[in-house]
């Protein structure tokens, strides 16, 4: 507990008091609680204050039954009473610091054991009740005492001038006052430091800084002991005569001429001998025999191979066997002793060559490891071991993981050893200090608060104010701010979605603007269309609603006007054929068809000036000029003549093929089925021998295309059984009248369209 806990003690008194002017007023107002047994402290009541951590004042008698509780006891065992010479160690209640000695009743200070009695204290609320009237001459942080009057909580900060201190470099004094010298504070004057560096030739050039200094920053050039490579050294490690050496190979001859030094980069002596010299030479490699013996004589110089004996090397090698080998010169070979190892866990046993086992740093084998995964349970119980050629001794099954539990405030994981026999701890990771309230801060929770702790519960009403800013009418109870209050119950005006109207009544808390049921009418993005929706929110066009209106746009192509549906843009994309109907007459001009103008962006379609019509004269063309022809000759009018012939020509009065679309419509569904029927009416046609032919039931739309097209081949169509529902086509030469194929098949046409 702090010094601040100390002040909740007490309710009365400024804030912005210090801590001792509100406990000393607390006091001389006789309200300053005990927090032993929560009963005020009166002025002629004998006290115990903490003189440690919290400055919590305690009645006398409250606090020596605290300390000799079992509760307060923190030591009982045998070592710890001797350590504390018999006597057990006991907790301050306000700051939990521990105590040795027992509590006796004393001022402020601790000089006096029973401060004199305060009948003045009623009369003058100047002087403070339990203190001795003398200076406190407690010790402070600094050198100087205390002296202020004999007081309850911390002594305040000395305002004396603290000793002279030197600066960092020594070259600055600085004066301070006690109050504002810290543990740690800066004491750099901010000049250059100019302490000799560790070389002994060069200065600190950095500004003056707390510690030793750095080492010399200033690089020098060095050579390698064999001369052959060079280097950047720091200046302080030339001046300790350090070595740089480089990987490279000496190669220096030797006075011999022959050979020259394989060791690494090191000082080379010119009059050293060579290695081979006779001189240096005097045994055969392997030592058992001297030169003479073998050749009865010393060799003569270097270059002269060394003799070999006849016995085994025997040389010690590094894995501590002997080298089999017979003596020879230069290295041993590779160990082949064979070797029989056990794998750590003992399930396997290796038989290898020595020159196959590694070795480690001493020389000695490395554990051999088997591919066996160790399946059996660690000393929590609760995982399996896992490792791979795991030894059998208890240490190597000991779980080293965490417990991992999830902690009572469901947040944290216990972070005690797995397998542990106790419970989890408590979680001390969430642990706030600070006083948590309810959502208005009524109610108040002091610390320390447990982790996961729900505010406490408040049954004031709510007081967070609406977001809209009406008065809420609701009597809620106070609740946390993540949780929403009920809606606003105020009625007022709000303009629709489109604009157009102000609707009344409309809830506050209806997020989405009121909808007037009028249409829309706002101009569509891209075709600018009028919207047909009914008083909307959002966009006029999205994924289920689409622009329902006409093109009505002149297409550029023909002039027409488009009566597709809207394309989704301000033009006509004329993306497809224009279905305006055409007039169009025979050369003659006796005959004329309509006809759909069908231009558009990839075709002019019939609406050019340079498309030469679809429709040609006839017979019924020539027969009515042979008819002007013979009026004009006759002197007579041409109706006259038109009527006389109007028997023959009746078949000169059908309409041209090309228009019929509904015709063209069936063929092209059924095009097979169509030439099939064309097949056999011109097969009939051409029979001079057959006069009447019938042809099977169809679907209706068969028959009525029968029927149109028996008619362009001269022929008369007749719809008989239609009845018994199961109507068929007889088709008869007329007499007297032309029968042939038309020049133009319905087929033919049909793919066109």
């Amino acid at each position: 507990m702090s010094v601040a806990s100390a002040s909740t003690a007490f309710t009365e008194g400024d804030q912005t008091l210090s801590l001792n002017e509100r406990m000393a007023h607390a006091l001389r107002k006789s309200t300053y609680e005990c927090m032993v047994c929560y009963d005020v402290v009166r002025h002629r009541d004998a006290v115990w204050s903490c003189s440690k951590s919290c400055f919590a004042v305690f009645h006398a008698k409250c606090i020596r039954v605290w300390a000799s509780s079992a509760s307060a006891q923190t030591a009982t065992a045998s070592q710890d009473l001797m350590a504390n010479n018999g006597r057990p160690e006991w907790r301050c209640p306000g700051c939990q610091f521990k105590y040795a000695e027992a509590p006796y009743p004393s001022c402020f200070c601790g000089k006096s054991n029973q401060p004199p009695h305060y009948a003045a204290a009623r009369s003058s609320m100047s002087t403070t009740p339990h203190s001795c009237g003398d200076v406190c001459r407690k010790d402070r942080k600094c050198s100087h005492k205390c002296l202020e009057v004999c007081h309850p909580g911390p002594c305040e900060k000395c305002d004396l001038t603290a000793p002279e201190m030197e600066c960092f470099c020594g070259k600055v004094i600085l004066r301070f006052k006690c109050a504002d010298v810290e543990e740690r504070m800066d004491l750099s004057c901010g000049q250059t430091c100019g302490k000799l560096l560790d070389c002994g030739k060069h200065i600190c050039e950095n500004a003056c800084h707390e510690g030793s200094c750095d080492s010399c920053p200033i690089r020098v050039e060095r050579d390698c002991e064999c001369g052959k490579c060079t280097t950047t050294i720091g200046c302080a490690a030339e001046t300790r005569n350090e070595i740089f050496q480089c990987d490279e190979v000496c190669s220096v001859p030797f006075p011999c001429g022959l050979h020259v030094c394989e060791e690494v980069c090191h000082k080379h002596d010119e009059f050293l001998a060579c290695p081979m010299d006779p001189s240096n030479v005097e045994s055969c490699p392997c030592g058992s025999s001297t030169i003479v013996e073998l050749i009865e004589r010393n060799r003569e110089n270097c270059s002269e191979d060394v003799p070999l004996c006849d016995s085994t090397c025997a040389k010690l090698l590094r894995c501590g066997h002997i080298c089999t080998a017979p003596c020879h010169s230069g290295d041993c070979a590779p160990c082949t002793y064979k070797v029989t190892l056990p794998c750590r866990c003992g399930r396997s046993v290796n038989s290898l060559q020595c020159k196959n086992i590694a070795l480690d740093a001493d020389g000695r084998y490395q554990i051999q490891l088997c591919d066996r995964v160790c399946k059996m349970g660690r000393s929590c119980k609760r995982h399996q071991c896992g490792n791979v050629c795991c030894p059998a001794d208890t240490a190597a099954h000991y779980c080293e993981l965490q417990c991992e539990k999830t902690l009572k405030c469901g947040t944290h994981k216990c972070q005690m050893a797995c397998g542990h026999t106790e419970r989890c701890h408590d979680c001390f990771e969430g642990v706030s200090f600070d006083e948590l309230t309810c959502a208005c801060g009524l109610e108040i929770m002091y610390p320390p608060i447990p982790c996961g702790t729900k505010p406490p519960q408040c049954k004031r009403p709510c007081r967070i104010p609406l977001t809209c800013g009406h008065v809420s009418y609701s009597t809620h109870a106070c609740h946390p701010a993540s949780e929403p209050c009920p809606k606003c119950m105020i009625f007022g005006e709000r303009a629709c979605a489109c604009g157009k109207s102000v609707m009344k009544n409309v809830p506050c808390s209806r997020t989405v603007a009121p909808s007037c049921g009028a249409p829309c009418l706002k101009p569509v993005d891209g075709c600018q269309h009028p919207c047909k929706r009914t008083c909307h929110t959002g966009d006029c066009l999205d994924a289920t609603h689409k622009c329902s209106e006409k093109c009505n746009r002149v297409r550029a192509i023909c002039g027409h006007v488009c009566s597709f549906s809207c394309h989704g843009k301000n033009y006509c994309s004329e993306d497809k054929p224009c279905r305006q109907m055409i007039r169009e007459t025979c050369p003659c001009g006796l005959k004329s068809s309509e006809f759909p103008c069908s231009a558009w962006k990839e075709s002019v379609g019939r609406n050019s000036s340079s498309a030469s019509s679809n429709l040609s004269c006839d017979e019924s063309c020539a027969m009515a000029k042979r008819n002007r022809t013979l009026a004009d000759a006759l002197d007579i009018s041409p109706e006259v003549v038109a009527s006389a012939a109007s028997a023959g020509t009746s078949a000169a009065t059908l309409e041209p093929l090309e228009s019929r679309l509904s015709l063209i419509k069936h063929a092209y569904l059924n095009l097979v089925w169509t030439r099939g029927i064309e097949k056999i009416l011109a097969e009939f046609v051409q029979d001079a021998s057959r006069k009447l032919h019938h042809l099977p039931g169809s679907k209706p739309a068969g028959i009525k295309f029968v029927v149109g097209v028996a008619a362009y081949y001269g022929l008369e169509a007749e719809i008989v059984d239609a009845h018994w529902g199961k109507p068929s086509v007889l088709v008869r030469k007329v007499p007297r009248k032309l029968c042939s194929v038309p020049p133009v098949l319905v087929s033919v046409l049909a793919p066109q369209y």
